[in-house]
């Protein structure tokens, strides 16, 4: 909760990862790499909502057992894009605020989340990290912008007259979550972009790649991920 407005953590782990099958149960250094961010989330947030395919509900139960706070919330299509998982957070989290988390992100830090967390105020629909780019799969959005971003452009006006506290991102007609990338919809939001120091950039170090999972392996095994080289 800050200042009255509550936030929910989406925890995205439904993703196509055609390069790495399976990747939010691959093992990094012993540990499924989706905990990392469920580690990193249980320490700051009281809703989390971890965002699935539904074969792989049962391994993520498991890992959400006893964790009141913790929910695994099922995307129903076939079409496991980052929209699908935006669109089923909404639906499942009556939050003021959503923190979109990528699940393979294995250095995310609590003082990252708190960063974002202290820029919200109430004229602003995002607040993204930026490194050598966005980082709109780690960044905080308002929920009703996340909504109205989902409807259909040809009923979007409507729509949008009857969301209670709904602050307009800029051109809303033009952008859809059936066109455009997530970085161009951050970008079109009423944003505040939060540039990353270069020593903190390797929170934000994501795995797609097998070479990405060795690199990450290498620096949690020798116990020197305070400022891991290959993100320098």
């Amino acid at each position: 909760m800050f200042h009255g407005e509550k936030i929910c953590c989406a925890i995205l782990a439904g993703g196509k990862a055609e390069r790495l099958p399976d990747k939010p149960f691959i093992l990094l250094n012993g540990k499924p790499l989706v905990s990392y961010a469920l580690d990193s989330a249980d320490m700051r947030f009281d809703e989390i909502l971890v965002i699935a395919k539904k074969e792989q509900e049962e391994r993520l139960e498991q890992l959400v057992k006893g964790k009141k706070q913790m929910k695994v919330a099922i995307e129903n299509s076939s079409d496991f894009s980052p929209w699908n998982g935006i669109r089923t957070a909404v639906r499942n989290t009556g939050a003021d605020w959503i923190l979109l988390l990528a699940c393979d992100m294995p250095f995310i830090n609590v003082k990252l989340f708190d960063l974002l967390i202290s820029k919200i105020r109430p004229d602003i629909d995002c607040i993204i990290p930026r490194t050598d780019r966005l980082q709109p799969l780690c960044a905080l959005y308002r929920r009703t912008a996340l909504e109205v971003c989902w409807m259909r452009t040809e009923t979007f006006s409507g729509a949008a007259e009857n969301l209670k506290d709904f602050r307009a991102h800029r051109n809303p007609q033009e952008v859809s979550i059936f066109e455009g990338s997530v970085t161009r919809f951050a970008e079109s939001l009423k944003n505040e972009v939060v540039q990353i120091p270069e020593e903190k950039v390797f929170w934000l170090f994501n795995i797609n790649t097998k070479e990405d999972f060795e690199k990450a392996e290498r620096i949690l095994q020798s116990g020197s991920n305070r400022h891991p080289p290959f993100c320098q």
